[in-house]
């Protein structure tokens, strides 16, 4: 690992730090946030609409554009008298006339006019003769320069900008954060919290076969895991359950999206859901469904729980969940009260709040 990537590193941000950061700064600076490619970071514009409900949302792609297609001059008759002025794409939200948040996404791999063309619009919020909002930000986002796909920025222009390192998500973070907040599949939340391997940047291995997961730039591959991909995995995952896929075609895809080690590793992870009991049963027998004797049987089962709960089946989740290990319980207790879709649903029932009273200690520190 190289002194540049090692003092990289030291100063990375989580997406969530870095969501705070362009809220805080951005309707004086612009933001460039950089990190690797499939991190989430296209999701950081839904994270500060959350934080700014009343700012209009705009993503603007600069790697499908040309110069051309930013601004272009326009004649207009006044008085008998031609001048110039401007017509500006609508897709980067100038014509709104009110607070926006503007995501530049991918800004080191646009052509270099369209770098120029974008500048005034990061440096002075101006794009021909309009000018946004004075409440607007501007952010972007690219990859890191080491991977070597493409992403560079003249010293002249990265002058003007605030880049920002974005850090990788840990498998943790990725399950809690994204996994269950975006309901992806109970058997891809399962084994990306069983598998922290699966987060791991290629910065942190000396080798490119130290960690045959991930994306590294020294080894051609197209499929490896990112969030993305795993994201891609739940897809199929849902597509499976759906009685559309056999095995071999199901192994097929997890391999063509995150590649042949964790793809075929995935897929036989997802055959423990013959050891899982039947919801039927949870639902209508808590206090005697059968519980899985593995370990990972036990994590599925309860990310299943996580997934699939609603209003009438709380009391039967909380009854099976408090028949498990701590582990479970804990596990249990903080993903349904951390970024759950049906928090206020879950913790609104009381048969839940005396589990949650009766196992106070089980919370993570940052939710007690």
């Amino acid at each position: 690992m190289t002194t540049m990537q090692l003092n990289q590193r030291s100063y990375a941000l989580s997406l969530e730090q870095v969501a705070l950061l362009i809220v805080t700064l951005g309707m004086k600076r612009t933001i460039l946030a950089a990190g690797h490619m499939g991190t989430g970071k296209s999701t950081l514009l839904k994270m500060i609409g959350k934080l700014l409900p009343d700012h209009k949302l705009v993503y603007f792609d600069g790697t499908t554009k040309d110069a051309g297609d930013i601004v272009i001059p326009k004649f207009k008759d006044l008085e008998g008298n031609d001048y110039f002025s401007s017509a500006t794409n609508e897709e980067l939200g100038f014509h709104l006339d009110v607070p926006v948040v503007i995501m530049i996404d991918e800004l080191k791999k646009c052509l270099p006019p369209v770098k120029n063309a974008l500048l005034r619009v990061m440096l002075e919020r101006i794009l021909g003769d309009k000018k946004l909002h004075p409440d607007s930000i501007v952010f972007a986002t690219s990859n890191l320069g080491e991977e070597g796909v493409g992403d560079s920025l003249m010293a002249h222009h990265g002058n003007r900008l605030i880049e920002v390192p974005v850090r990788k998500s840990t498998n943790v973070e990725w399950v809690e954060n994204f996994g269950i907040p975006e309901d992806c599949h109970y058997v891809v939340n399962s084994y990306v919290m069983e598998n922290p391997q699966l987060m791991q940047s290629f910065q942190e291995v000396a080798r490119p076969e130290d960690n045959e997961y991930i994306f590294h730039p020294d080894r051609a591959e197209t499929a490896f895991v990112t969030n993305r991909s795993m994201h891609a995995c739940s897809d199929i995952m849902y597509a499976a359950e759906s009685g559309g896929l056999d095995n071999a075609t199901l192994e097929s895809a997890l391999v063509g999206a995150v590649g042949r080690v964790a793809g075929s590793e995935l897929f036989n992870y997802s055959r423990l859901i013959a050891d899982l009991p039947k919801l039927d049963d949870i639902h209508t027998s808590p206090l005697t469904a059968m519980i899985p004797t593995g370990a990972s049987a036990l994590m599925m089962i309860v990310h299943r729980g996580i997934q699939s709960i609603e209003r009438e089946t709380v009391d039967a989740w909380v009854t099976y969940v408090d028949r498990l290990n701590d582990n479970c319980k804990s596990y249990f207790l903080n993903a349904a009260t951390s970024k759950h879709p049906k928090q206020s649903l879950i913790m609104n029932n009381r048969k839940f709040q005396e589990f949650a009273d009766r196992n106070v200690h089980m919370y993570s520190a940052d939710k007690r």
